[in-house]
């Protein structure tokens, strides 16, 4: 199956985005190379932000086939609003997050692939994410692994 993923991740609160940011290329570029669609594409807040930039979220989610977060707990990032409105509008999520790290209370509660009424199924995929300071040969292959695990659970859908 191909479709149109949402890729959200933090873009304010992170100490050392450059990490972030490559990571977040080579998920995009995995995902483009299984033949999926990826948006947003900006890496920074647009200056002119405000409400055009929060409605373009919450349409850009809600036309999704998948919504992607590269999770950073303990911030104040706007990916849980949108993990918020995924779930509520029926769009699959699927969290990107390191082992032992606390994902907000409704999200780790969230998560699960059965059927609920009114709530689209939410995978937490525990992985070392974050370790991405590691030369970018060395990580080639794990941006391949998140995709694959990633499509192979949306696929069971």
């Amino acid at each position: 199956m191909t479709g149109r993923v949402f890729l959200a991740r933090p873009l304010s609160d992170v100490a050392e985005p450059a990490p972030l940011d490559e990571l977040c290329r080579s998920l995009s570029a995995e995902l483009h190379a299984a033949g999926w669609t990826v948006s947003p594409v900006r890496e920074a807040v647009p200056p002119d932000g405000g409400r055009a930039l929060v409605a373009g979220n919450v349409a850009g989610i809600l036309g999704s086939d998948l919504l992607l977060v590269v999770g950073e707990p303990g911030t104040t990032s706007s990916i849980w609003v949108e993990v918020g409105v995924a779930l509520a509008g029926g769009v699959p999520v699927a969290v990107l997050a390191r082992p032992g790290d606390r994902l907000p209370f409704l999200v780790e509660q969230a998560a699960g692939d059965a059927p609920s009424p009114g709530l689209a199924p939410l995978l937490v995929v525990r992985h070392d994410v974050r370790d991405v300071v590691a030369p970018v040969a060395e990580l080639d292959a794990r941006p391949v692994a998140l995709v694959h695990e990633v499509l192979t659970w949306h696929a069971a859908l």
